[in-house]
């Protein structure tokens, strides 16, 4: 293959993997963007108070995570994982 049908062939190549990455960050950004199903999310909720409540190192109670945001409970179950991962 010379040079220039090389050039073109990466061109059109190159072309192609960007049309991927701005499709990917297009449909990343209207995923996230959708509403979380209010099922889903109660069942997310629950899963991570019960994860909580079975690994913590101190003294809970589900009543002390009803408000909390999912973010938060996900943030809680890290820290107690990564306190746990210290202890070993």
């Amino acid at each position: 293959m010379d040079d220039m049908k090389y050039q073109s062939f990466l061109s059109h190549e190159l072309s192609k993997v960007r049309k991927l990455e701005d499709f990917a960050k297009d449909l990343s950004k209207s995923m996230s963007e959708r509403p979380i199903n209010p099922e889903l999310e109660k069942e997310q909720r629950e899963d991570y108070v019960e994860h909580i409540m079975r690994h913590t190192p101190y003294k809970a109670t589900r009543a002390q995570f009803k408000d909390w945001l999912l973010d938060a409970l996900k943030e809680e179950i890290e820290r107690i994982t990564k306190c746990a991962m210290i202890l070993l």
